[in-house]
């Protein structure tokens, strides 16, 4: 048990802060996480990340990480999605990522209310 305790820690450790995202940056994290999460759900994934090493502030590539790993999980949970798309680009004032699926959407009556309250 204590074995599966050590175990477990460190595979939560690595997936709220991995490794890599340290030691190679932002875009050979995202490649990597969408690997897996390829792997482990059996959703076709397309990923289309900068080819450069270049490099955020440390803060700004752990939250676009966990916005990446969320985004993910509700692709998983919720879309019913076979396939899903994933895309990071930056200019010299703006960074975006996107994550987009083949899932079911959102029920139009609550897409409108998040709409009118002015969250997109």
């Amino acid at each position: 048990m204590a074995d599966d305790a050590i175990r477990e820690s460190r595979t939560i450790s690595h997936l709220l802060h991995p490794p890599l995202l340290d030691e190679a940056g932002l875009n050979s994290a995202i490649r990597r996480f969408v690997e897996g999460f390829a792997k482990r759900s059996g959703i076709h994934m397309n990923v289309q990340v900068p080819d450069s090493a270049v490099r955020f502030d440390n803060s700004v590539e752990l939250v676009l990480f966990r916005v990446l790993q969320s985004g993910l999980t509700n692709v998983h949970r919720h879309s019913g999605a076979n396939r899903a798309d994933v895309t990071l680009s930056a200019d010299s004032n703006r960074v975006t990522l996107s994550v987009r699926d083949s899932g079911k959407g959102m029920a139009s009556d609550i897409l409108r209310s998040v709409t009118q309250d002015g969250i997109r």
